[in-house]
């Protein structure tokens, strides 16, 4: 198996380049401090390219050295919004604040949560929430790729802004994994 960046999924997605057969992208959310405890280690000592999104209202008002050092092994931050991973939006999805909220201010939450990670292009819904509101907001903050909670893999040809991923939750061992991935 393969790992692939970012910005080798925006690729293969647009029909830039070709990937190999076993590739995949490796998406961890919200940024918890335990990512650089547990799952950091491995990725380094194996190599593996990542990419956590991070909520960044959330975290300290400059980026912490961990995310920084993650960063520089492989680690590629992206955006799971700014402030945008609460409710607000009642009678949608899981009631995500990006559904309803107003246009330009989620264009600005977006603008800023990309500023945050230093750069950023690529978007994970709150809670994985998205309609069209949603899609405009990131179409018009000049994301590439966005991410969903729906399972599936994804195919060149798909919504670049309504991409599937396969979950990995509490419980779930190694060989569910890679069933799932198979």
């Amino acid at each position: 198996f393969v790992s692939l960046t970012m910005r080798e999924i925006e690729y293969f997605m647009e029909e830039r380049a070709q990937v190999p057969v076993n590739s995949y992208g490796f998406t961890m959310d919200d940024g918890h401090e335990s990512v650089y405890q547990y799952a950091y280690p491995i990725l380094k000592e194996y190599g593996i390219n990542a990419t956590m999104f991070i909520i960044g209202g959330w975290m300290e008002p400059t980026l912490p050295y961990e995310l920084w050092e993650m960063r520089e092994e492989g680690i590629e931050l992206q955006s799971h919004s700014f402030l945008m991973h609460q409710g607000g939006c009642s009678g949608m999805g899981h009631g995500g604040r990006l559904l309803c909220v107003d246009h330009e201010e989620g264009v600005a939450d977006t603008l800023q949560s990309y500023d945050y990670v230093d750069g950023g292009f690529v978007y994970c819904y709150p809670f994985g929430d998205v309609n069209d509101n949603a899609k405009q907001i990131l179409r018009d903050a000049q994301t590439k790729l966005a991410f969903t909670t729906e399972f599936g893999k994804i195919h060149s040809g798909m919504d670049l802004l309504e991409l599937p991923r396969i979950r990995v939750t509490g419980g779930a061992g190694i060989n569910q994994y890679i069933n799932h991935l198979n």
